[in-house]
């Protein structure tokens, strides 16, 4: 089994499943499909992910002579790139994944400056899932699409599911003294 330890190189192999291509066409997939709210991919680092996934064996690609220019590379998915990819995402829908531990750990070991923190932590899972309910509900609107839709929801669920953690936490913490 391969793993794919990183979220921006499941996108871009998820995104080569779906044919051949160029990496200016990834990057406008990961752009049109708003694939960056989920995992920073930066377009400068596509190509560093393309040799890098290349080097491993789990894409190809061919010189195909640009337009107006130098000849340019197309990738695609190896039988090696379909099976770690398979494997990543059987590992990600198969298994519970923990929240990150940042929160805790900083709750844990940050007296009580630890507390304006967490206020600012339940702020900001608060704004984001209500930054992702807007675009669910803007991207439903233009193109239904249920998978998409429950991606969001997920999304959703978790930001509010730390706000409300968040908030019960800081409840207890002030009406009891700080350790």
């Amino acid at each position: 089994m391969i793993r794919i330890v990183n979220d921006a190189l499941l996108i871009i192999l998820g995104l080569l499943a779906q044919g051949s291509q160029y990496a200016y066409e990834i990057e406008k997939h990961i752009e049109a499909r708003r694939l960056r709210a989920w995992t920073p991919v930066a377009f400068s680092s596509i190509y560093a992910m393309l040799e890098s996934a290349q080097k491993q064996g789990l894409v190809s690609s061919r010189r195909a002579r640009g337009r107006q220019g130098p000849s340019i590379r197309a990738y695609r998915l190896t039988a090696r790139g379909k099976q770690a990819l398979a494997d990543a995402i059987g590992a990600r829908l198969s298994a519970a994944i923990m929240p990150p531990a940042g929160p805790s750990l900083a709750l844990m070991f940050g007296g009580p400056d630890a507390v304006a923190r967490l206020e600012q932590y339940a702020a900001a899972s608060e704004a984001e899932a209500a930054d992702a309910k807007a675009r669910m509900a803007t991207m439903s609107e233009q193109h239904p699409n249920t998978l998409r839709d429950a991606i969001f929801a997920r999304s959703i669920a978790f930001h509010e599911s730390e706000a409300r953690w968040a908030r019960q936490t800081l409840e207890k913490l002030k009406s009891s003294q700080w350790p």
